[in-house]
This record gives C-alpha cells, sequence and structure tokens, in this order.
C-alpha cells in the first residue's frame, strides 16, 4: 500500500527560499526612470542659463540706446551761446534783406532812365532833327522831297524847297539837275509805292506838272522807297 504524504501538495506549492523577483527584472525596470530624471534635470538647467543670458542681453541694449541720447543733451545744454549767436545771425540778414531789395529796384529804375531807348531819356535829339509827335510810330523809311532845278532860273529849287519846308514837307537833297531835260515839272515816285504815287501826284498838281515812275538817270540819294524827287524845269507860284 502506498504511503500518501499529506504535505506533498504545501511543499509544492512552496516556492522556498529561491524562489521570487530575480534581481535583474528589478534593475531593468529602475534604470529608465533614472535617466529620464537627468534628461529633465538637464533641460531645467539649459533653460535657466538662456533665460539669464537673454536678460543680460536686453539691459546691454537698452543702456546702449540711452546713452547717445543723454551725451546729445548735455551737448545743447553746454551750448546754448552758439544757437543764440546764429538766430542773431539770421535776424540781421532778414533785417537787411528790405533794403537791399530796395537799393536794387532804384537802380533798375536808374539804368532804366539812362537807356538812350526809353521814350523819357534825356539825351538830347541829333541836331537838324523834327520831334516825331506824340504817339506817333516812326517810319522805317522817309517820306523825302529831293528838289532838283533843270531850268534856266537861278536858285529856283533852293526857292521851291524852303517854301516845302515851311509847308511841312521834310526835305531830302537840292541842287541842279543838268545831265537830262524834261520838258515839264515833274514828281518822280518808286514804282509799286501806291501811298508814294499818291503824295507825288498832289505835289504835281501843286507845281502844274505831271507825275512819274522813278527815273534810274537821276542823282544817287534819290531812291528811297517813300522819297519823291520833283524836277522843276519852269518857275512856278507856291
Amino acid at each position: 500500500m502506498t504511503n500518501v504524504n499529506p504535505d506533498n501538495t504545501s511543499e509544492s506549492a512552496d516556492p522556498g527560499p529561491g524562489s521570487g523577483p530575480a534581481p535583474g527584472a528589478a534593475a531593468g525596470s529602475g534604470l529608465p526612470l533614472r535617466g529620464l530624471a537627468m534628461v529633465l534635470i538637464a533641460v531645467a538647467v539649459l533653460l535657466a542659463m538662456w533665460g539669464v543670458y537673454a536678460t543680460t542681453q536686453n539691459s546691454d541694449s537698452s543702456g546702449g540706446a540711452a546713452a547717445p541720447t543723454t551725451e546729445a543733451a548735455t551737448a545743447v545744454q553746454e551750448s546754448p551761446g552758439e544757437s543764440t549767436d546764429a538766430e542773431d545771425t539770421t535776424g540781421a540778414a532778414e533785417s537787411t534783406r528790405p533794403e537791399e531789395t530796395e537799393r536794387a529796384a532804384g537802380a533798375e529804375a536808374e539804368t532804366e532812365s539812362e537807356s538812350p531807348d526809353s521814350p523819357t531819356s534825356g539825351a538830347p535829339a541829333p541836331a537838324g532833327a523834327q520831334p516825331a509827335p506824340r504817339g506817333a510810330t516812326p517810319a522805317a523809311d522817309p517820306e523825302r522831297v529831293h528838289v532838283l532845278n533843270n531850268s534856266t532860273v537861278p536858285n529856283l529849287a533852293a526857292d521851291i524847297a524852303g517854301t516845302l519846308d515851311r509847308d511841312g514837307y521834310e526835305l531830302g537833297e537840292v541842287g541842279n539837275l543838268a545831265e537830262v531835260i524834261l520838258p515839264e515839272n515833274t514828281v518822280f515816285f518808286q514804282p509799286g509805292n501806291q501811298d508814294a504815287e499818291t503824295r507825288a501826284r498832289e505835289l504835281a498838281d501843286r507845281v502844274g506838272g505831271v507825275a512819274r515812275e522813278y527815273d534810274e538817270t537821276l542823282p544817287d540819294g534819290t531812291a528811297g522807297r517813300n522819297d519823291l524827287t520833283l524836277v522843276l524845269v519852269e518857275q512856278v507860284a507856291l
């Protein structure tokens, strides 16, 4: 008969002194927690150092910007006399400007009054020149009358020229014409000049003669565009 040990069951269930968690398993669960803690500590130290560095940089930049402003203010306070001198100089220049302007205007007025082309100029007129009427524009070419004696009457041209001068005619050449012999008193005018032709016919009626276009045989100096040339062949009464 087989003996059954009632303690077999308990002996097999009891693990014994050698049973329990292995040392390697405990070490494996402890090492990761310790390493994570060291990493967190290192990150905290780096953040603290970065904060200190940033604070230091802000303090240096703010101090450097304030320094020039303070120095500039000090320089302005130390030299108040220079700004006052500059203001005095500017004021003196502005005070003299009206006087300089008046002097310049006076100089211009004197220059205009002394100009020979000015209508108010005090320069004397040339000798023998007749003053032009007020408001009249001087003609480009003068309307002269040349008187030539082509007769046997002595001083006929001079006598008639004196009468025309008193009547307001502008005289030109007065003399004799011996190169040609005309049949009657003649007044010559430039062809194509209607105004000169009209005046020539009026003068020809006064001397009892005729009006004709200019002849190249007449003396030099009588060929003006507005000139008339009176050639006297016989005595006339004006």
